[in-house]
């Protein structure tokens, strides 16, 4: 259906295509759909709305499914909000209140056995990390070796706002430059292009701050 549409084309990168399909899906939902369908909407809206560099459209509608699936029998649904919501959270400047709530979210992730969503959430942790200017070695290097051992890489062309700065970081860092070159073959061409000309310029490490264990 639209939203199912409108999913694809965000994770293609298609971000106003895909804003433009959750925006028609609205109408339809709340005409003739249940009370999930439109928690589910505004989880796949809010990640495009902050794919597009939007996290005040983002937080609205990912706080809006949290609060719906909350009181609903569904802990993935509402792991997947939560996660999500933190990720918005901390790129807004609230990284202790982010950091609790992904790790709230991982704990239901791993009772649910599912391993891509906590690769998901190690990188959402290192971006909220490098954000705040924390420590973030350590979560990146799991994250990165969890989608290679998944054979995910492709989650870092879905999140490229969040992998590319962090690629940038790594590319930098004796540690994790091995892992981050394994994963570039995944990125848009542009994205990568663009990497490699920032770490090229940039010759050293990652930025203060984000260099320890």
């Amino acid at each position: 259906g639209l939203i199912y549409r409108a999913r694809a084309r965000s994770e293609q990168g298609e971000l106003d295509e895909a804003a433009r399909g959750f925006a028609a899906a609205r109408e339809p939902v709340r005409r003739h759909g249940h009370p999930m369908q439109s928690a589910e909407l505004d989880v796949w809206d809010g990640i495009c709305a902050r794919r597009r560099g939007r996290p005040g459209e983002a937080e609205g509608r990912l706080a809006r499914a949290q609060a719906v699936f909350a009181g609903m029998d569904s802990p993935s649904w509402l792991a997947l909000a939560r996660m999500e919501r933190a990720l918005v959270r901390g790129l807004q400047g609230h990284a202790g209140e982010a950091l609790r709530e992904l790790a709230a979210a991982a704990r239901v992730t791993r009772r649910l056995g599912d391993e891509k969503e906590l690769a998901r959430n190690l990188l959402f942790e290192a971006r909220v990390r490098q954000v705040a200017g924390m420590p973030v070695r350590a979560p990146l290097a799991r994250a990165l070796d969890a989608l290679a051992r998944l054979d995910y890489l492709v989650l870092l062309r879905k999140e490229a706002d969040v992998a590319g700065p962090l690629l940038v970081f790594a590319l930098g860092d004796r540690a994790l430059g091995p892992r981050a070159q394994r994963c570039l073959p995944a990125l848009p061409d542009a994205l990568r292009q663009r990497i490699e000309r920032v770490t090229e310029g940039a010759g050293g490490p990652g930025p203060p701050g984000s260099t320890t264990d």
